[in-house]
């Protein structure tokens, strides 16, 4: 009888073992908690190489289209209906965001200049972001200095090393290009801040973590897009003529869709993998996002479309959004073709610029394929070195 009861108890506690680290790695999954970067990693190690047949979607998802997503009438999604009504609804999301309908006036500061990066090179310069909380961006640039050198800002997103994309950014630079580079706060290169919150002192290592946060004026989803405008303050300082491009990956192609919607500087936007409408995300764990990606009190007010819209508003700007059919992260199929249409037609009708969105089907990763490579290389006017014999 001691021998059974002892078995049972036994049990009873590999059990409630069992259930809690299933509980507290969902948990950490959701919310990024520890261990949760370091069982990422493990899996990403031990998962087929990507573009093998096993990390490709269900093709019965990425092949067609829900019909229940055709309920929607994206046409509806875009609130303005004249360039006058366009630029009150820019100036209503900036004081939003920011807390005055202006966008901010800062500079960033020099921290090195001319140095040999490890993953850049040599005469990488790097500019630092300071903002409120005491959350810094690091900018990365390399490149011509020549006055009308195409500028290029690249955000690569979050939880990746700058030499995943340096080859990218390299080939850029040596085409000619003047190239700035920027990752997600609280992550990867970008330090971590200590700040005091009614929780306690806590470390913010996270862009998730802004959600405690309550700026002086604003929302916290502004210190995801800061940054940028600093930047553009800067290019802006220098008295640069050339036109700006930005180009995001991921979290990074989302805030190219933010920046650009707020900023005309921007002249050219290319989000990849960056997102989809809201309609487009529910019901769909993979697609819903990061926590910036889907605040109701912001979303319901500025639509996806809206910002699509601002983004190639007014006349001569351009934005693209290149989806991967088959990619193993987010935002895979061909979803995207529901809303193209209908903002090129509000856009036609203020005469404004152009809005295209591209199904990238060479690849099964959460990337800037080699054949986005050469289309983006093209948008931006960096020609291929002629070959030296």
């Amino acid at each position: 009888m001691a021998k059974r009861t002892r078995i049972l108890l036994i049990l009873i506690v590999i059990g409630l073992s069992m259930g809690l680290s299933m509980g507290w790695g969902m948990l950490a999954q959701r919310n990024h908690w520890p261990p949760w970067q370091v069982t990422k990693s493990l899996l990403d190690a031990l998962s087929p190489p990507p573009g093998g047949g096993q990390n490709r979607p269900d093709p019965a998802l990425v092949e067609q289209i829900d019909p229940f997503d055709r309920m929607t009438d994206p046409r509806g999604l875009i609130h303005a209906n004249s360039p006058a009504e366009l630029e009150e609804l820019r100036s209503q999301m900036t004081a939003f965001l920011f807390g005055e309908d202006r966008l901010p006036v800062a500079l960033p500061h020099l921290v090195a200049e001319n140095i040999d990066h490890p993953d850049l090179g040599p005469g990488v310069s790097i500019w630092e972001v300071e903002m409120e909380f005491g959350i810094r961006s690091l900018v990365l640039e390399i490149g011509s200095a020549q006055p009308d050198a195409p500028v290029v800002i690249y955000h690569q997103g979050h939880l990746e090393p700058v030499s995943r994309h340096a080859p990218f950014l390299r080939e850029m630079a040596r085409r000619g290009a003047r190239v700035f580079a920027l990752a997600v706060i609280l992550g990867e290169r970008n330090p971590e801040s200590i700040v005091d919150l009614p929780v306690g002192r806590v470390r913010l290592s996270h862009h998730g973590h802004l959600a405690w946060l309550k700026p002086q004026a604003g929302h916290a989803m502004r210190f995801l897009v800061e940054p940028v405008i600093v930047l553009l303050n800067e290019i802006q300082a220098r008295d640069i003529q050339a036109p700006v491009t930005m180009i995001g990956l991921s979290g990074g192609g989302w805030t190219t869709v933010l920046a650009s919607a707020l900023d005309a500087r921007v002249q050219t936007s290319v989000s990849v993998a960056g997102g989809l409408p809201m309609w487009l995300r529910f019901g769909r764990r993979t697609d819903w996002g990061c926590w910036e990606e889907h605040r109701p009190e912001f979303y319901s007010r500025f639509s996806y479309l809206d910002m699509y819209t601002m983004g190639a508003s007014p006349s001569g700007r351009v934005q693209l959004h290149v989806l991967n059919q088959f990619d193993p992260s987010s935002y895979a199929g061909v979803r995207s073709k529901l809303y193209e249409q209908a903002v090129q037609e509000r856009l036609d009708a203020f005469g404004a610029g152009e809005f295209r969105v591209m199904i990238d089907d060479t690849h099964a990763e959460h990337a800037v394929s080699a054949a986005t490579q050469v289309i983006l290389m093209d948008l931006i006017g960096l020609a291929a070195p002629a070959q030296q014999n």
